[in-house]
C-alpha cells in the first residue's frame, strides 16, 4: 500500500506563464516553481483555477507536469489539479499525477451541474479513484466514505480541514 502523503505550511497555486505566442512557457513555468520552493513553500499547487488549468488542454497540463518532475521538482511536493469537465481527461490527469509520483490532487466536483447532492457530488470523485484504482487513492476514499463529508477545501488561497479554515476566515 502506498504512504498517504501530508501536506503542510505553504502551499501556493502556481500561475502559468505564456510565450508571446499563448503557448505555455516551460521554462518559465519550470523556474517559477523553483522559485516558488526556494521562498519557502512547502508545495506546489499547479493547474488550479489561479493557474490557468481552464485555460490549457489536458496534453499541455501533463507537458507542464513532466518538465518539473523532469527538472528535479520532488513529484511529493505537488498537488496538482486533475480534475476536468470530462470524466476522462480527469482520469488521465489524475492517473498521470499518481504514477510520477504526486503527493496528491485537487479534483474538481461536476461544478457545471446545479443543485447536485452531495452523494452525486461523492460519486463523481469516487469514479476517478476507481478507474485509476491506485491503493493511495483507495485510502483516501475510505477516509471520505466513512464520514461521507468533505474533510477540506481549496479556495485558490485556503486549504485545510474545515475547522482550521473557517477559524481562519474568521480571524481576517
Amino acid at each position: 500500500m502506498t504512504q498517504v502523503a501530508t501536506f503542510s505550511g505553504v502551499i501556493p497555486p502556481v500561475m502559468t506563464p505564456f510565450t508571446a505566442d499563448l503557448a505555455p512557457d516551460k521554462e518559465r513555468f519550470v523556474a517559477h516553481c523553483q522559485w516558488l520552493l526556494d521562498q519557502g513553500a512547502t508545495g506546489l499547487a499547479p493547474f488550479g483555477t489561479t493557474g490557468e488549468a481552464n485555460s490549457l488542454s489536458v496534453d499541455e497540463r501533463l507537458a507542464l507536469l513532466d518538465a518539473i518532475v523532469e527538472a528535479g521538482i520532488r513529484p511529493a511536493l505537488l498537488m496538482p489539479g486533475t480534475g476536468c469537465c470530462a470524466l476522462s481527461d480527469s482520469v488521465r490527469m489524475t492517473g498521470r499525477a499518481v504514477a510520477a509520483g504526486c503527493g496528491g490532487v485537487l479534483l474538481l466536483p461536476p461544478f457545471f451541474y446545479k443543485g447536485l447532492s452531495d452523494d452525486a457530488v461523492f460519486r463523481s470523485i469516487a469514479e476517478v479513484i476507481d478507474r485509476v484504482g491506485d491503493d493511495l487513492l483507495d485510502d483516501r476514499l475510505a477516509l471520505v466514505d466513512d464520514r461521507h463529508e468533505l474533510i477540506g477545501r481549496e479556495t485558490g488561497f485556503l486549504q485545510g480541514p474545515l475547522e482550521e479554515l473557517d477559524h481562519g476566515v474568521q480571524q481576517q
